[in-house]
Order: structure tokens, then sequence, then C-alpha cells
């Protein structure tokens, strides 16, 4: 149950959200950040740690200094905040008696955790788990049976890195591309310097009207076509010929 609160307090908004970077102590918790929970019958004689609303209390900025318990931690372990994220819930000191411990002294989160336990006013003392950002396509088509390729190359993970750059060309070398695919039209490129569809090498480079890619293999077949078809190749012996009307055609 306590982890099912736990849960929902993150949820709420704890302060990890915004790190998202590697971290330097343990790679899936956020550095020098400690929850941990007062027990239900622990007195503790100072603002933000008495039950229901306080008034002139910044609950997010408690004075750490007076607390007997932590005195331990703040005089050795460099204490940058003590906060009491979630003291307005109602009937439910589960959530509402945890507190957000924040410190400089990155390294020895083991020893902070370790004299909050023995203190005996505390349930539990816990790192914060580190908050991470997962991509999801919103392409209704995204699934393992219409997009299996995705699925065993892992781009799932691989997004999650990083989503590219609209300055990097992708050169595609398939035997085909929709250009006009919602996903891709908007990032087809374009060689501005062929005018389309007049029939003329238009850049000197070779292809004519390529100026959205160039379907090299079709002009590579209809040329040997014509080749076949040609006079010259009426000379060339007939097994010469069965072979590359079988291959190419």
């Amino acid at each position: 149950m306590r982890k099912i609160y736990f849960a929902l307090a993150l949820l709420l908004g704890a302060g990890s959200f915004s790190t998202l970077n590697a971290q330097t102590v343990y790679s899936e918790y956020v550095d020098g950040k400690i929850w941990f929970k007062l027990k239900d019958h622990a007195v503790v004689n100072a603002p933000g740690f008495r039950t229901g609303k306080e008034s002139m209390v910044n609950y997010q900025q408690l004075d750490f200094n007076t607390i007997d318990f932590l005195k331990p931690v703040v005089d050795h372990h460099q204490v940058t905040r003590l906060a009491r994220p979630y003291w307005m819930v109602k009937n439910d000191t589960k959530i509402s008696n945890v507190y957000l411990l924040e410190f400089a002294d990155i390294h020895q989160i083991d020893a902070i955790l370790s004299k909050l336990k023995s203190s005996g006013l505390v349930d539990y003392a816990e790192r914060v788990p580190l908050t991470k950002s997962f991509l999801t396509p919103n392409d209704p088509s995204y699934n393992s049976s219409t997009q299996w390729g995705l699925f065993q190359i892992n781009a799932a993970q691989a997004w999650n890195v990083s989503t590219g750059s609209a300055s990097v060309v992708v050169g595609v070398v398939d035997d085909a591309v929709q250009i006009n695919h919602p996903d891709l039209s908007a990032n087809i490129y374009t060689n501005t310097a062929e005018v389309a569809n007049n029939g003329i090498d238009d850049d000197n480079n070779g292809y004519v009207d390529d100026r959205q890619g160039y379907d090299v293999a079709d002009w590579m077949v209809i040329l040997l076509r014509q080749v076949l078809r040609s006079t010259t190749v009426r000379t060339w012996p007939e097994s010469w010929v069965l072979v590359l009307t079988t291959v190419l055609v």
C-alpha cells in the first residue's frame, strides 16, 4: 500500500520531473533528494510538522535547522531544503506526512538514509526515483502488425534518446517511398535545381527530373529492355539473350 501512495505522490509533482539528465550516484534516482514519511504518532513541535494548516508557514521551504531528529543530517550533509508537499491532504497521513529532503552532499545519500531510519521517527526513507519521458508515436498504425520493422529494431528505445534533427538529410535506398504520406510529405527533400516533369536534366547530374529522388531500378530495366530490342542484340548468341531476358525483364 505504501508503494501505491508513494507513486501517487510522485504524480502530484515532487520536483523530479525536471531532472532528466544522467545522475551521478544512482542512475535511476535523483541526486540529492530523499522522501521520508513521519510516523503518525511522532511529535515534532516545529512549524510545518503539526497537524492541520498552520498560518505563516511555507511548506515548500521549512526551517530544517530547528528539527532535533534531523540534526545528525543537517550538521554533516549540507541540507539545502526541506518541504512537505502534501500537507493539504485530509484524513490520510500516508500522504500528508511525507517530506522531501534535498542536500548537496549527494554521495552520502546512503548514510543520510541510514540516519533518518535510525531516528525512530520515520516509517521509511527512500531515494527519489528519476522520472523519465518516453516517446510513443500518435500514429494509429504504430503497432507490431503493420509496422513490425520498427519493433524489430527497437525504435521506441531510440526515440527516447533522440527523435533526430531536421538538419539531417536521410537517403532512402529502397524499392519505393510514398512521398505524399502524411508523415513524410512535409519532410521530403526537393532538388530545387531540377524542373519537375520537363524531360530535361536541368542540373546536369545525369538524371532527368530527379526533383524528389529517382527511380534508378526501373530506369535500368527500361534501358536494358531497349538494349534487348536493339538490332545489335539480335546478333548475340541465343543463350545470352535468354539469360538477360530471364534475369532483367
